[in-house]
């Protein structure tokens, strides 16, 4: 079972992910990993949208992403996310894309033990209080940090 800091997504590679050659397209990969970000932190009782009700917002930082094989239509792909680190205002995660359903027992959790990778991708977000002016970053707060793993 992962533990509390990783999550496991699984999706499929749509008719609409994929470019002429039926291989999915670059840019949504970007797609799959917001949706295991958003999927992980919903797990935690973080909710996105109760986040921005509420005046705040995780902005990515930076991020990068590594393409090592080409995924295609109809593939089942499954995504681990895991905390690397928490900071005062930041959250630093690493995800792998995997094709094919990965169980929750069949990978490591350590980075050297995931094995072959289609993708990975490594980002720095900043939780920030959203206003018209400008997006400061500000503090997690006890109970963020206790549902992401801290």
């Amino acid at each position: 079972m992962p533990s509390r800091r990783s999550h496991l997504y699984r999706t499929r590679v749509e008719f609409e992910d994929v470019d002429s050659g039926g291989v999915l397209h670059h840019p949504k990969y970007l797609n799959f990993y917001e949706r295991a970000r958003v999927s992980f932190l919903r797990e935690r009782g973080v909710s996105f949208k109760n986040m921005i009700d509420s005046g705040y917002a995780l902005a990515v930082r930076e991020m990068q992403v590594s393409y090592m094989k080409p995924l295609f239509f109809e593939d089942e792909v499954t995504i681990l996310t895991r905390v690397v680190e928490i900071r005062a205002a930041s959250l630093r995660l690493t995800q792998a894309m995997f094709q094919g359903v990965v169980l929750e027992g069949d990978r490591g959790l350590a980075e050297n033990d995931w094995g072959e990778l289609d993708a990975k991708n490594q980002m720095n977000l900043f939780l920030v209080h959203i206003s018209l002016q400008r997006m400061a970053p500000v503090r997690f707060s006890e109970n963020q940090c206790a549902a992401l793993g801290s």
